[in-house]
């Protein structure tokens, strides 16, 4: 009795080491999600008549982070200028990465100032990145006045990534709209999908 009762504690402490070894790639087998608030600046936006010039308020980001992930975000958004006769929206930040890494996708979902859905831009990253070496983030889309003016809050995060071995890791949707609905951010998982052609890149 005593010898099984032995072999048993064996077991569970052996389940308990391999459920808290990382798997290859670097990757943990549980996930967890962390949201940060930044403020993405003004929502006056110059040109030649100018959008929201009397406006005190101030766009919102919203960084998610997940600690399966081999890249992390830093305060990154994008930010609406005028290039005229039109606008664009920038990409601004930084990025780093816990592992050699060849490819990453983020996605930012884009919402109005009554959080109805917008937008979702892609920034696709094919490059050899090594870790612990910060990447300032270069992207930019093509932006109609509207959008301008309506945008408030834009979200960010990392959809997927191709490590140096060939894997690739992708996000947990599922959770990413969990963590949103408790900033009051209601989307569905097919709300996080990338526009095909609005606006342009």
């Amino acid at each position: 009795m005593i010898r099984r009762f032995i072999i048993f504690l064996a077991l569970l402490s052996a389940s308990a080491i391999y459920a808290q070894t990382p798997k290859p790639g670097g990757l943990t087998p549980n996930r967890e999600i962390s949201i940060t608030k930044a403020d993405g600046g003004s929502v006056q936006t110059s040109s030649r008549t100018g959008v929201n010039l009397g406006s005190s308020v101030h766009r919102r980001w919203f960084i998610i982070n997940d600690t399966t992930c081999p890249i992390t975000l830093g305060n990154v958004g994008p930010s609406p200028h005028y290039v005229g006769p039109s606008y664009q929206l920038d990409a601004q930040g930084f990025v780093q990465a816990a592992e050699n890494i060849l490819a990453f996708e983020i996605l930012f979902p884009m919402f109005d100032l009554w959080g109805d859905h917008m937008h979702t831009l892609s920034l696709n990253h094919v490059e050899d990145l090594a870790p612990k070496l910060p990447l300032r983030l270069e992207g930019s889309w093509y932006a109609t006045e509207n959008d301008v003016r309506e945008y408030f809050t834009a979200v960010a995060f990392v959809d997927k990534v191709m490590t140096a071995d060939g894997k690739i890791w992708r996000a947990d949707r599922k959770l990413i709209t969990q963590k949103l609905a408790e900033v009051q951010i209601q989307v569905g998982e097919s709300g996080l999908d990338r526009d095909e052609a609005k606006p342009p890149r």
